[in-house]
C-alpha cells in the first residue's frame, strides 16, 4: 500500500473515533481598567491594578483532540501497531469518561 492510502484509512479510522477535548493552560492579556470593572482590584502578589497597565492570566480551556493528526504520528513512530494501540487508548479513555459522567449522573439524581 502506498503513503496516501495509508493516510486515507488512518483518516477514516480517526472519524470513527468519539470527539475528545483535553484542557490546555491558555494566556489571556486584559487590560487593567477591565480588571478594575470586574470587581478585581489586587493582583496575585498584592499590587493595586493600573487602569492602563496590561495583565496576563493564565486558566485552562478544552482544547478538541485532532485524531487524525495524533493516529499519523503513532503510525509515523510505531507503524499500524501506534495505530491500534492509539485506537485502544481512545476508547478506554471514551468508557472513562462514560463512567465518570454515569456516576455523577447518578449521585445528582440521589
Amino acid at each position: 500500500m502506498g503513503k496516501a492510502k495509508q493516510l486515507k484509512i488512518i483518516r477514516r479510522a480517526a472519524a470513527a473515533l468519539p470527539a475528545m477535548s483535553i484542557e490546555r493552560m491558555v494566556s489571556e492579556v486584559l487590560p487593567g481598567s477591565e480588571l478594575i470593572a470586574n470587581g478585581m482590584i489586587e493582583t496575585k502578589e498584592g499590587a493595586l491594578v493600573e487602569p492602563g497597565k496590561k495583565y496576563r492570566f493564565f486558566h485552562p480551556q478544552p482544547v478538541p483532540i485532532d485524531h487524525a493528526k495524533e493516529m499519523k504520528k503513532m503510525y509515523l513512530k510505531h507503524g499500524g501497531n501506534g495505530v491500534v494501540a492509539y485506537v485502544k487508548a481512545a476508547k478506554r479513555k471514551e468508557a472513562q469518561l462514560k463512567a465518570e459522567y454515569d456516576s455523577k449522573a447518578i449521585q445528582a439524581s440521589q
